[in-house]
């Protein structure tokens, strides 16, 4: 399930890796603006997410980290920061439209992520944009990025 945006002429529908870009980048752009981007601030993605995340990270001095693909692997990487306080957890996803905005909840959480998105879109909305614009924005000012899914049939040993 995704969302679909009007492009002007159509319906597209953006991917979890797109909406996780916009996420982020609102995040983090909010972040310095405030003057609260920490340090030491991290992102956690798993290692089948979009690097357009890696770079909009690394633009804002943010340690991208990867982690297996599962939601369990986002929540240790948050406990170990909470042990041992080396970094500040700022987002986390997966491409699979599961994203984690605050760390009071250790999975997926569809209420944090859609009441942000809503967010997200009304600051474009603000501006004459859709969210489609604002990935666009992103493409032009980190690059394109290719996303493929698919599987692979291994013959059984």
């Amino acid at each position: 399930m995704g969302t679909a945006v009007w492009t002007g002429s159509s319906y597209q529908l953006l991917t979890g890796n797109q909406i996780a870009s916009l996420l982020l980048h609102y995040i983090l752009e909010a972040r310095k603006q405030a003057g609260t981007l920490p340090a030491n601030g991290a992102v956690v993605k798993s290692i089948v997410s979009t690097e357009l995340a890696t770079a909009i990270a690394k633009d804002y001095g943010v340690e991208m980290i990867n982690v297996e693909t599962g939601f369990k692997f986002i929540g240790d990487q948050i406990k170990q920061y909470e042990e041992t306080g080396s970094h500040e957890f700022l987002f986390g996803f997966e491409e699979s439209y599961g994203y984690l905005i605050k760390p009071f909840v250790r999975d997926k959480d569809a209420i944090q992520s859609t009441v942000l998105l809503a967010e997200v879109a009304a600051y474009y909305k603000s501006q004459g944009k859709t969210l489609w614009d604002g990935i666009q924005g992103l493409y032009d000012r980190y690059g394109h990025y290719a996303e493929k899914n698919g599987w692979l049939r291994l013959p059984r040993p």
